[in-house]
Parts: C-alpha cells; sequence; structure tokens
C-alpha cells in the first residue's frame, strides 16, 4: 500500500478530484487536447469527459518573474513542466463571468475498453463498445488585488454499453489555479489537475498512466512559496505531487505516489532572464513496493520571456535515485526539463514540454531505468465560431539497467488527440475528438496495445 499520510496537504486541496473528471470552460472547453502543462496563455488546461486536458487559449500573456509587475498581478515561477505564469485581475481569463454552470452529453466509441494486447496469453480480449455520458460543471473565477483563483470542476457518469461488469463508471475532474500575495514580497501559488477517467494517457509530464478498463484517480499538483528578497534575488520553496490511484483491489499494485521538496534561488538578470539554481528531494512509492526510492537532483536553468508572447523554462543538472530494495543498487542519471509556450498569433498557440532522467524519481513507471518524454500541443481558431487543437504526446522507457536487471527491457508510448469545437449559440457549443493511444516496442508482448478512442457531443452553459 502506499504511504498515503504523506500526502494529507495535497489531499486537503484534492479531494474533490474524486468525484470529478470532466472540465470545462465558460466557452465549453470540452474539445480534447492533451497538453502536458498548463499554457502561459492562462486559461487552465480544460478536462473532457474521457479525462484528457484540452488546450485552450486567453489573451493574456506570460512574463519574467521578479519584475516590478509583481505589483499588478499574480506571477507563477516555472520549472517541473511548468513555463511561467502570468494572470492579472481584469485581463485574459478574468474578462469571463465570476460564476458560470453547464451540462455535457457526448456519445463515442472505444475501440479496445480493456487495453488489451490480443496476443495469446491475454486474459482480456479486444473488445469495443459505444459509450454516452453526461456531466455538470462549474466553473469559478475570484479576482481581487491580492487574490486570483479559477476553478472549474465537473463530475458525472460514463455509460458502456457492451462492457462486461462496471458498465457505469464515475467520470470527473478538477483543474485549479490559485495565488495569494501574502505581503509585497511573498506570494503563495499552486497549480492542481485532478482527473477520474477509464481512459489511458500520456498528458501528465511526471506521470505515464495506462489502463486495463477499470477507473483510475490521478493528481498532479504544484504548490510555490515565491519570496522577494531585493529587485534581483529571490527564493522558492516548491512541493509537489504526482499521485496515480487505480479502481479495484486486482489493480491496487500499479498505485503510485511521488511527492517532491524543492528549493531554489533565483537571480533577475534582467526582465527577459531569471537564472535558477535548484535544489529537490523526492520520495516515489508504489502499491508493489519493489521500486519505492528516493530521489536528489542538483539544477540550474532560466525562466526566460523572450517577448510577450514567449516564455519557457529549463533545468539541467543530475540527479541520483536511492532504491529501498537491496536487491537494487543506486543509480545516477543526468537530467532535463524543459517547457515552452509560444502565441503565434490572435488565433493561434503552440506548447511544448520535454523530460530525460531516472524512473526512480517519479511515478510515470515501476522500473529502474531511464526514460524520455516529449509533448507539443497545437491551438487554433479558425473563425469565431470554430477551432481546432492537435497534440501529440511520446514516451520511451529504457528499462533494462547494468545495475538492476529485475525490469528487462523497455516500452515506447504514444498519445494523439485531435479535436474541434463550433460555437452554435451563445450558450450552446458542439465538439467532435479522436484520441490514439498505443504502448509498442516492450519486452512484454502482453503489454503491448492499441486503442482508438472517437466522440462527439453538446456542452450548454448557463
Amino acid at each position: 500500500m502506499l504511504k498515503r499520510s504523506h500526502a494529507c496537504i495535497a489531499l486537503i486541496f484534492c479531494t474533490s478530484a474524486a468525484f470529478a473528471q470532466e472540465i470545462s470552460t465558460s466557452s465549453a472547453s470540452t474539445v480534447a487536447s492533451p497538453v502536458l502543462t498548463p499554457t502561459s496563455t492562462l486559461e487552465i488546461p480544460a478536462v473532457d469527459s474521457l479525462g484528457t486536458p484540452a488546450l485552450t487559449g486567453s489573451s493574456a500573456t506570460s512574463t519574467s518573474l521578479d519584475t516590478a509587475e509583481a505589483e499588478e498581478g499574480f506571477l507563477l515561477p516555472g520549472g517541473y513542466g511548468f513555463s511561467p505564469l502570468n494572470f492579472t485581475p481584469g485581463q485574459g481569463l478574468f474578462d469571463r463571468q465570476p460564476l458560470s454552470f453547464s451540462t455535457t452529453v457526448q456519445h463515442g466509441y472505444d475501440d479496445n475498453i480493456y487495453s488489451s494486447s490480443g496476443k495469446k496469453g491475454e486474459t482480456q480480449p479486444i473488445k469495443g463498445s459505444q459509450f454516452t455520458a453526461v456531466s455538470e460543471g462549474v466553473d469559478l473565477l475570484i479576482a481581487q488585488s491580492r487574490v486570483g483563483l479559477s476553478l472549474q470542476a465537473n463530475a458525472g457518469a460514463q455509460y458502456y454499453y457492451d462492457r462486461a461488469g462496471d458498465q457505469l463508471t464515475p467520470i470527473g475532474g478538477l483543474s485549479l489555479l490559485f495565488a495569494y500575495k501574502l505581503t509585497p514580497r511573498a506570494q503563495f501559488s499552486s497549480v492542481i489537475n485532478g482527473t477520474y477517467t477509464t481512459q489511458p494517457s500520456l498528458s501528465v509530464l511526471n506521470g505515464l498512466v495506462q489502463s486495463n478498463g477499470k477507473g483510475y484517480l490521478t493528481i498532479n499538483g504544484k504548490f510555490d512559496l515565491l519570496y522577494l528578497w531585493t529587485r534581483r534575488i529571490s527564493t522558492d520553496t516548491t512541493y509537489t505531487i504526482v499521485n496515480t490511484t487505480y479502481s479495484g483491489s486486482t489493480t491496487s499494485s500499479s498505485d503510485a505516489l511521488t511527492q517532491t521538496i524543492g528549493q531554489s534561488v533565483r537571480y533577475l538578470f534582467n526582465p527577459i532572464f531569471t537564472g535558477v539554481a535548484e535544489l529537490r528531494a523526492s520520495q516515489a512509492s508504489y502499491g508493489n513496493s519493489i521500486f519505492d526510492s528516493k530521489s536528489y537532483y542538483l539544477l540550474l536553468g532560466p525562466d526566460v520571456m523572450l517577448s510577450r508572447r514567449l516564455s519557457g523554462s529549463l533545468r539541467a543538472g543530475g540527479m541520483m535515485t536511492e532504491y529501498d530494495n537491496s536487491a537494487l543498487s543506486n543509480d545516477s542519471s543526468p537530467y532535463v526539463e524543459a517547457s515552452a509556450d509560444y502565441i503565434l498569433s490572435r488565433l493561434s498557440s503552440v506548447s511544448f514540454s520535454g523530460r530525460y532522467g531516472l524512473n526512480g524519481g517519479n511515478s510515470s513507471s515501476q522500473s529502474s531505468g531511464k526514460e524520455t518524454r516529449l509533448g507539443i500541443g497545437y491551438n487554433q481558431t479558425f473563425t469565431p465560431k470554430l477551432r481546432g487543437s492537435i497534440a501529440a504526446n511520446y514516451s520511451h522507457q529504457a528499462n533494462s539497467s547494468e545495475k538492476n536487471t529485475v525490469s528487462a527491457g523497455g516500452q515506447d508510448s504514444a498519445n494523439l488527440t485531435v479535436g474541434a469545437q463550433y460555437l452554435l449559440s451563445q450558450k450552446l457549443t458542439l465538439f467532435a475528438n479522436y484520441t490514439h493511444f498505443e504502448v509498442f516496442n516492450t519486452a512484454n508482448p502482453l503489454s503491448e496495445n492499441s486503442r482508438n478512442t472517437y466522440y462527439v457531443g453538446a456542452t450548454y452553459n448557463y
């Protein structure tokens, strides 16, 4: 079992995510487009009823941290797969109504509901099923001089017509962005995304989730305490959590929880470039405790704002992992993480994220090797009523190791999503989506699978 007592702080913020999965904005952002990080365009990535974060856009822009502009808005530091983020009451996201509700109905087809390989020895056959999902959503905005809050949540149910057992499953999600100025020099902020779904996903940079048809809860949260010592020097104390909990006793051994504490010193060279030196310590715990570990990082890099349209974050250095299992040898590796957000024009934007390092420092895999993760998402508004998005994510896990042969081989995973939405009226939005998920090049043939999901639906906002 996981050491859940270690996650008390995060669970206070994320309890409601267990009952919610779909997020929709006031403009009905039920179109699914996986992105790996909240984008600098400020609208929190939405989550459709299948649990896939949606790439959304806004007129708000990001900016370099630790500048005099901190007096005017809320500035969230980058790192951990997040780009620097700035949002100001009265602009961008805060142009919307402070409180709105929505109802979403959608129907689709899943061609491999058990994520089966179809190979000899597989316990479940490849089986497809139609499904229908209904959910209710809420969108809350609070904008004051010292407090900024964006909360999007949705809860409902999804019914599979041809699945044996568990035909009706809960769905839902929560997406939270919060900032509070404790003093003119100190600020607390958090970004939290939680999803309950049955669909596999690569949309979280530090989490690889596969599904056997049963539901699972994922939580990805980042909490920062930023303090400005001088005009140029600041510090950031960070706590992050990446958690995956599967439904059903047969899948509990795949549960995973990673918690990380980081301390960074930041130096503002100019309004474009902020240099960062950071120490991190993380603990990874699994339902199957073979690969429980502690990891330590020493990283350097910048948070940058090259223009009003382009922001990014880079951390590079080394990491060392110590395994609790005496049968495994400690390991070390270079570590790199990067993210970038670029507003191409008033009608389009693109996001990128990547990471390379040992698996032991994150909950993406119960293994002792290295992982490379890449993702890109593109958002396009074609007309005032029509917008579309496309996103691709890729993971390569090299689990074999000269030191640790407990987990031999490796695997590749890929995720592609294409979506579109059409504003039929001020309150009614139609949408369509296609998602492909595939696991391949794995040492275990039964782990290989391919899954396609198609659906259409409508969201009514009120």
